[in-house]
Parts: C-alpha cells; sequence; structure tokens
C-alpha cells in the first residue's frame, strides 16, 4: 500500500490543520518503523490526542496498518527487493471490497484475526509473532523465491492460525507475557516465530540460560540450522557470506547475564562476556560462552551486571572457530531490542534448566517446552 491515513479513536481521518485536506502519507517518507512511530507520537503531541493509529487509505477504510520498510538484496548478478510499504495488521479488518489488500497480495495472507488471549485460550489455534523489526538478519535461503517458506506455510493453514506484528522488543514481551498467562505451556507449544520468509517454532527460537541450548546454536537442530564454519556453511547452503570472516545465524531471543569478567578478551566496556558454560557430551568436553556486543547502543558492560536481561539478537561465530571452545557472540541492532527488566514470565521461559539464574528468579519458576 503506497498510502496511508491517520484514523482517531472515534473513527474519524486526521485532516491538514491549514487546508482541512484529510492527511495521507506516502511510504517512502519514512526510512524505518521507529520513523514511522516518531512521527505519530509527534502529532499526538502537537494536537493533544491519544490513540492515533495509522489506517488504510482507501475510501472509508479504517484498517489499522504499520510501515514496511525498503528491503534491498542481492546475490551475485541477481537482485530482488521490495519497496518501502504499509502493510495490513489483518486483511480481515478492511471493509468489503476494498482494493488496498491487493496492493500487495503476499503480506495479506488470511489468518483467523482472533485476539491474543482468544488465541492462547483456543486449543487447536497456531500463534505466529511476526517479528517487523530491525534484526540485522539477511535471509539468502530464500530471498530469490517466488513464495517464501513463511507465506506457504501460512497460506496452508488460513483457517487455524492467528498473527501478531510485533515492531519492538516490548510488543514481543507483552505478546510472548500473554500467550503464558492465557494459555500457558500449551499456548508456548503452539507458537512460531516468522522473519525474513523463515518460520520456526518458538521453542527453537529461544535460547534457554544453558550450555546445551548455546552449543545447539552451533551444532544446529531441526528448524534453526547451526552455524558451523564458514567452509561448512558454504558446502551447506551454497552461498557466500558477505559478512568477511564471520558466519551469522537466524536471530533467537537468548537471557544474557554478565559474568563477573564481563570486559574480557578485550577490556572493550562495549562487549560483555557472559557467564560459562562447561558440556560434556560425546566424551569429550565442550566449554562455551556468550559475548554480547554492544556498540550498536548507548549501554556499556555494567548495564548487564549483574542481572543481565532478555535480548532479540542474532548470533555469529568467526569462520575458524574452534567447536570445542566455542564463543557465540551477540550483535544487537540497537538497543530497543533489549529488554533489561524482562517480565516474569519471559524470565520463566528462558531460565529453564539454568546455570546462575538472576538472584531475583527462584529456579522452581522454570517452565519447560
Amino acid at each position: 500500500m503506497k498510502y496511508a491515513r491517520i484514523v482517531t479513536p472515534d473513527g474519524s481521518f486526521l485532516t491538514d490543520s491549514q487546508s482541512g485536506i484529510e492527511v495521507r502519507l506516502p511510504s517512502e517518507r519514512f526510512k524505518t518503523g521507529e520513523d514511522a512511530r516518531a512521527f505519530l507520537q509527534s502529532i499526538e503531541q502537537k494536537r493533544g490526542l491519544n490513540g492515533l493509529k495509522f489506517c488504510c487509505s482507501h475510501e472509508s477504510c479504517t484498517a489499522e496498518v504499520h510501515f514496511s520498510k525498503e528491503v534491498k538484496r542481492a546475490s551475485g548478478k541477481r537482485s530482488k527487493g521490495r519497496e518501502a510499504t504499509w502493510v495490513s495488521n489483518n486483511v480481515k479488518d478492511h471493509i468489503t471490497k476494498c482494493p488496498g489488500p491487493s496492493e500487495r497480495a503476499k503480506a495479506y495472507i488470511p489468518h483467523n484475526g482472533l485476539h491474543i488471549q482468544k488465541a492462547a485460550e483456543k486449543l487447536d489455534e497456531l500463534i505466529i509473532l511476526r517479528l517487523n523489526m530491525e534484526l540485522g538478519y539477511k535471509s539468502a535461503k530464500s530471498q530469490f523465491k517466488k513464495e517464501t517458506e513463511d507465506e506457504k506455510w501460512r497460506k496452508d493453514r488460513t483457517d487455524h492460525h492467528s498473527c501478531f506484528p510485533c515492531v519492538t522488543m516490548q510488543d514481543f514481551s507483552e505478546t510472548l507475557k500473554n500467550i503464558v498467562q492465557f494459555g500457558g505451556k500449551n499456548a508456548l507449544q503452539r507458537t512460531y516465530i516468522t522473519h525474513e520468509g523463515i518460520i520456526i517454532p518458538l521453542s527453537e527460537f529461544i535460547v534457554r540460560n544453558n550450555g546445551r541450548d548455546r552449543l545447539d546454536i552451533l551444532d544446529g537442530k531441526p528448524g534453526a540450522p547451526g552455524l558451523y564454519t564458514k567452509a561448512e556453511w558454504r558446502k551447506r547452503h551454497s552461498i557466500f557470506s558477505d559478512d568477511g570472516p564471520f558466519v551469522f545465524g537466524f536471530p533467537r531471543l537468548v537471557f544474557f547475564e554478565a559474568a563477573q569478567t564481563r570486559y574480557k578478551p578485550h577490556d572493550n566496556p562495549k562487549r560483555v562476556n557472559g557467564w560459562r558454560y562447561v558440556i560434556e557430551n560425546d566424551k569429550r568436553e565442550r566449554v562455551t560462552y556468550d559475548q554480547l556486543n554492544l556498540s550498536r547502543t548507548g549501554f556499556v558492560a555494567d548495564d548487564f551486571f549483574p542481572k543481565g536481561g532478555a535480548v532479540l539478537a542474532r548470533p555469529f561465530i568467526h569462520q575458524d572457530q574452534n567447536s570445542d571452545y566455542p564463543v557465540v557472540h551477540w550483535s544487537i541492532e540497537g538497543e530497543e531490542n533489549i529488554d533489561r527488566s524482562p517480565s516474569y514470565e519471559i524470565t520463566k521461559i528462558l531460565c529453564w534448566n539454568g546455570q546462575n539464574i538472576p538472584t531475583r528468579t527462584p529456579r522452581q519458576m522454570a517452565l519447560d517446552l
């Protein structure tokens, strides 16, 4: 959708204060979702209004939409991308015969559109959390396909899933909290994450507070490819990384805790070491720990000690990584992807079978997926 309007809580469309003409915002006006949200907040402050939303630009339709930024992708001599656009939160909200959904068909896959409470309570309803945020991940696996993995998955299940866009870490945390509160473990097992054309179960997306989950990121498991070394990555995926000597993986939700030696080995306050884990497997000992890269945030290492926080980030390793002593690095795109005061429910999920669980969180909180 090229244009969006602004609708008030009473259903009227916002007009220009001078000309009286209906406000219509072209998609190229913004660069990111954060820009669009900041613009809406500035309008609310200037006019003393609350609850403004972006909506469809056609006739009397007030279906809510959100901004989706431009995406550019390239591999060798081939390129494919997507212009900046406005995307419906739920196609079923549009009025009958509204042309808005047809402007970008793939963004309007039908779903049940249940409220999060109803979706969590309904035992056969699949819950899709669509991460519409900058996580620094580009899917070379799916970028040239006419139909991505998550689109096909959703089209095959249009009658028993509800989709919830998450445009900030706060959105994601609140939605996950509601899923736990209203549906418990059963609802969590029905929850999936979609981002950059890929869809995986929530159980593969979260990294619990233990060493085994860290090693699974490197070794891979069903639904979530591991990182491997660059040579192995090329052999498995037939792609070349543009990230230099590093190999990046699909974003994850991880509970990060800073170790007391949080600056080493680089003595850089923008790089934080996590706890050290020792795993004995296949008659060999493996030692791993996290390192959180804060260079794109205003945070420093001390901000994560001693209680840590929940982080949406993508893992990466050096191509020459020692598989017996791997360091899982975490790349943060911005501090909006960090929650230093995660909810009881989020902490409960991530601290399953954990070591060094924060003192404010007793072990009996464990919730296994």
